[in-house]
């Protein structure tokens, strides 16, 4: 498999806020995504046939401080960062100069989640994409879930990245996706959802 758009991270101090503040906007609708273990997070979840985008926020009067939870707090609303999927992570991990590491959330339902992903420090420090391969099955891949949406969502149809381009495109290595560089300030800038009504642009 060669790499493909998997989610985008939208970090927000409140997660449900903001998915109701998206579905008013773009018709795009949200679903309890759960909190993510050991890290001091949470998600809210926009699934999109292809794809998702990710509410990212913090746990409520969660004491755990990591990488990510860190990061969250210290970042404005918005757009943030872009995962990659992937079917050899250690291969991909190996190219970035890093190791992948496992993490996992529990869904509402009760079902757990696993994944392990790589490069996430170099997305938060440079804006680089960052790379995710999942256990799970077919069916229980956040893109698959159900959400009551007013349009009718295909995809991720592109990524807008800031930051310094020699850097992020040697983080992306050999790809066919719509990833446009602009340099300036690190990270997602805007992102494009391909509906049955034309692109909607967020950021």
């Amino acid at each position: 498999m060669t790499v493909a758009f998997d989610h985008v991270l939208l970090t927000a101090p409140d997660p449900d806020a903001a998915g109701d503040e998206l579905f008013a906007a773009t018709g795009l609708a949200s679903i309890a995504g759960g909190e993510h273990v050991g890290q001091g997070t949470r998600n809210r979840i926009v699934p999109l046939g292809d794809g998702y985008l990710e509410h990212l926020g913090l746990v409520a009067g969660d004491p755990v401080t990591s990488v990510m939870s860190d990061w969250v707090r210290g970042r404005p609303a918005g757009p943030a960062a872009l995962c990659l999927r992937t079917d050899r992570i250690d291969e991909d991990a190996a190219r970035l100069g890093t190791t992948a590491f496992a993490m996992e959330r529990r869904r509402p339902d009760g079902v757990v989640l696993r994944w392990r992903l790589a490069g996430l420090e170099m997305a938060i420090e440079h804006g680089s994409p960052f790379y995710i391969e999942w256990d799970v099955a077919a069916g229980d891949h956040p893109q698959a879930a159900h959400a009551d949406h007013r349009v009718q969502p295909t995809g991720i149809a592109w990524v807008e990245l800031g930051g310094a381009e020699a850097r992020i495109a040697a983080s992306l290595g050999e790809h066919d996706l719509d990833v446009r560089l602009v340099g300036g300030s690190p990270g997602v800038r805007r992102v494009a959802v391909a509906t049955d009504a034309g692109e909607i642009i967020i950021g």
